[in-house]
């Protein structure tokens, strides 16, 4: 039994020396911390274009080439676009 004991000691020493582990879990929070983040500010930016958009008239949005039932859908197909070409010129993949 004590040898047992002395076997467990051993490898929890030798996991909490080696620190790989630890590091590599709070290198994937602080990303998924990123990522979070990230996508905070993409939906945020995206919601207020869309209450600016929808505050304007039908006047306005026909000078714009928008009307009301396209806002939604506009607003995120080019807030995805910038955010692809963003990612693009940063050479890393959408999301990352």
């Amino acid at each position: 039994m004590a040898s047992h004991a002395k076997s467990q000691d051993a490898a929890l020493t030798g996991a909490l020396s080696a620190g790989g582990t630890g590091r590599g879990l709070l290198a994937r929070a602080w990303a998924a911390l990123g990522a979070w983040v990230a996508a905070v500010f993409f939906w945020r930016s995206v919601s207020r274009a869309i209450d600016r958009l929808s505050s304007l008239s039908d006047a306005d949005l026909k000078r714009l080439g928008l009307e009301r039932n396209e806002i939604v859908a506009r607003v995120y197909e080019e807030a995805r676009a910038a955010q692809d070409r963003r990612a693009g010129a940063a050479g890393h993949p959408r999301g990352l």
